[in-house]
């Protein structure tokens, strides 16, 4: 739908709400608003084909955490729909804050379809039954805003999930949400594979490559940053830059959609990585890791030359 369409949308549901548009932005696809009952003012992403609904008040952004389960469940939903169920999410916190609300609500609008996750609170960490029971006070969470908290564990349960089907590894370091370690293995018969092959012989390791994924603090509307730490590779093979990182769009500010997650990226990365044919390491300085200074350095001129910071 292009913007134009998006605003006519909003305006009219604006109208008929009493929730004022404040403003808008085609160049960030954004509309902005606000509440006139309680003053909390929010914005509809546009950016990517599922919608997203975001706040710059941390408060706001805490309560509206349901919002992404709601806006990335498998039925798609109308503008309509994703700015009535934000208004009464943000008018009901009110009102529960003023003991006239008592939650039941919120437990009969979820679905059971096992396509829809039920939303939790970024402050639990769903488990399935017969894993170890891990409370999420043990992680380290940087900064982070409640929202990005939420989407990061929810990423992190479904990357556990299915992980090794596609040749990924790996989670938080050390129990830091915003630092990941990942691992790509079971790279097929290839001239990479079989570098990887003489590498993990020569310096008595795994045949993996090795990866960090740091994320910003307001993931998922921005993306992480993502590099390879060792080995090396030859040089501009396998969409890795001199420095490391990785050349890719979808990591930029231009081609960034927040709807992505991580097992999401890590499958396309390791696409485009296999993709080069010629892809292969730099054998006789393998093992010396890429710094993340040289990573970032190449990365940023990697975005100027190509205009991927628009």
């Amino acid at each position: 739908m292009e913007f134009d369409d998006i605003k006519k949308e909003c305006d009219k549901w604006s109208e008929e709400s009493g929730v004022q548009l404040t403003s808008s932005d085609a160049a960030d696809k954004r509309v902005h608003f606000l509440i006139p009952d309680n003053e909390k003012a929010f914005y509809l992403n546009a950016q990517s084909p599922d919608l997203m609904i975001w706040s710059d008040d941390e408060e706001v952004l805490s309560q509206l955490s349901p919002m992404q389960d709601f806006t990335s469940s498998s039925k798609k939903k109308s503008i309509v729909e994703i700015l009535n169920e934000t208004k009464r999410i943000l008018c009901d916190d009110d009102e529960d804050d003023n003991g006239d609300y008592d939650g039941d609500d919120m437990d009969d609008y979820y679905t059971k379809d096992e396509d829809l996750d039920t939303p939790v609170p970024y402050t639990k960490l769903e488990q399935s039954q017969d894993e170890e029971e891990e409370d999420d006070d043990d992680y380290v969470i940087g900064g982070a805003s409640p929202a990005a908290v939420q989407r990061l564990f929810k990423d992190w349960k479904n990357f556990k999930k299915d992980c090794e089907k596609f040749g990924l590894g790996g989670g938080p370091r050390e129990k830091n949400i915003l630092v990941w370690d990942i691992i790509l293995k079971d790279i097929p018969d290839s001239r990479l594979s079989k570098d990887l092959e003489q590498y993990a012989k020569k310096y008595q390791t795994d045949p993996y490559i090795k990866m960090e994924m740091t994320f910003p603090t307001d993931y998922p509307m921005a993306p992480p940053f993502v590099r390879v730490v060792k080995p090396r590779f030859k040089f501009l093979t396998g969409h890795v830059t001199i420095g490391g990182s990785i050349c890719m769009e979808m990591l930029t500010k231009s081609g960034w959609v927040p709807s992505n997650d991580i097992e999401n990226i890590l499958v396309q990365i390791r696409c485009e990585i296999l993709s080069d044919p010629n892809a292969g390491l730099d054998l006789g300085n393998a093992n010396r890791e890429y710094t993340e200074h040289e990573a970032k350095d190449a990365f940023r001129r990697m975005v100027q030359r190509y205009n991927w910071d628009k």
